[in-house]
């Protein structure tokens, strides 16, 4: 023997390693696209770049549009404009019919009491007759004055509620086709709905969107959240794999950089490559990582499929094969070694646990010497 170990509480992590691909699910794929025709002026980004939402993808002429705007905003502003005067005789034509009222009415006040003083002194014989019937005649024509002011006020009431009416509608009528305007203007900028990388391009700078009875498809977005993990592992891994375990992987172009992930899935239907059977295990990671990968690239990933904190365990060196059993050579005080056949649990990538037949502290080889060596 020539190097020993203790048997003692340690770590035991066991990792399956395996290929992975990127995949896509259908609802990956969110087509955008204008819903308005229009020569495509600016398109920014190409397949594969990575947008966030509200990014712009594509930019369409809008020089007739704004041309339109430009008209929209002249017979809002004229629109106005006529709303003011209006609103202003308005005022104007009240004070007047509501002045020239006061005025017949306080004529008709007077000459309704003129004739009823003059009534009563016809009675007592101090006036004549005739000034009684003028006095009457006056009454009743002031009378008649104030009625015909009070229904000039009453129609130039509702001329004026007419008018206004009118031109609250023409400003409302003005504002609305602006705001058409506006709204077709805001459709020439196409934004990312959200962030995702950009997929298909079907067109390109200085083409003409035609758009009728639907949208327009300009490109497609690849959405993150859609897009899942498939690693590959052997029959005999799949087994230990379950959702829930946590997954690391790392592209081929980054070896530097380790993307987390997690087991959703275990596929019971194998794939034969190169005749030899795979179980895909589907997992599912953070969208912020997604934004680094695409549709179909291979990864290499790592699946923690046990992690045993603090438990007996030993060096995976101490562990040998012998006749079919797992054996360990523990050291007998008496400068040699006893062969002991513990009941073993999980191999990790650097310890071994023990279950049974060996206590902490005991002292196992790790290393031994070549038989041939003199």
């Amino acid at each position: 023997m020539l190097e020993w170990a203790e048997a003692g509480p340690g770590d035991v992590i066991r990792v399956v390693e395996a290929q992975g691909v990127v995949r896509a699910k259908d609802k990956a794929f969110i087509r955008v696209g204008s819903r308005i025709a229009g020569q495509i002026l600016r398109m920014p980004v190409r397949t594969g770049d990575v947008v966030r939402a509200g990014q712009l993808l594509v930019q369409l002429d809008d020089r007739e549009l704004q041309a339109q705007r430009r008209q929209a905003v002249a017979r809002l502003e004229a629109a106005r404009n006529e709303q003011a005067r209006v609103e202003a005789q308005a005022g104007k034509r009240l004070e007047e019919a509501k002045a020239a009222l006061a005025a017949d009415k306080g004529r008709s006040d007077y000459a309704g009491r003129l004739h009823e003083r003059r009534q009563t002194l016809r009675g007592q014989g101090h006036v004549a007759q005739n000034d009684v019937d003028v006095s009457r005649r006056d009454a009743a024509s002031t009378g008649f004055a104030v009625a015909q002011d009070q229904a000039v006020l009453s129609r130039v009431g509702k001329e004026i509620q007419h008018d206004l009416e009118r031109a609250r509608t023409t400003v409302d009528e003005a504002q609305a086709a602006l705001a058409q305007v506006d709204a077709y203007i805001s459709m020439t900028l196409v934004t990312s709905p959200m962030d995702g990388i950009v997929g298909q391009v079907l067109t390109q700078e200085g083409e003409q969107v035609v758009a009728e009875l639907e949208a327009v498809k300009i490109l497609t977005i690849i959405d993150p959240r859609f897009l899942e993990l498939w690693i590959y592992v052997n029959e005999a891994d799949a087994a230990g794999i379950r959702p829930g375990m946590p997954v690391r992987f790392r592209q081929a172009s980054r070896p530097d950089r380790m993307l987390m992930g997690e087991i959703e899935r275990v596929s019971p239907s194998p794939e034969t490559i190169y005749k030899v059977l795979y179980y895909p295990a589907i997992a599912m990671v953070e969208p912020d990582s997604w934004l680094t990968l695409r549709p179909e690239m291979n990864v290499q990933c790592y699946v923690l499929t046990d992690n045993l904190s603090g438990v007996l365990s030993l060096p995976n060196e101490a562990v040998l094969a012998r006749d079919g059993k797992r054996v360990v050579y523990v050291d007998d005080g008496k400068g040699g070694a006893r062969e002991v056949r513990p009941v073993l649990g999980i191999r990790g990538g650097l310890r071994t646990q023990v279950l049974s037949g060996l206590s902490p502290g005991d002292r196992v080889a790790v290393k031994f010497a070549d038989k041939g060596a003199q």
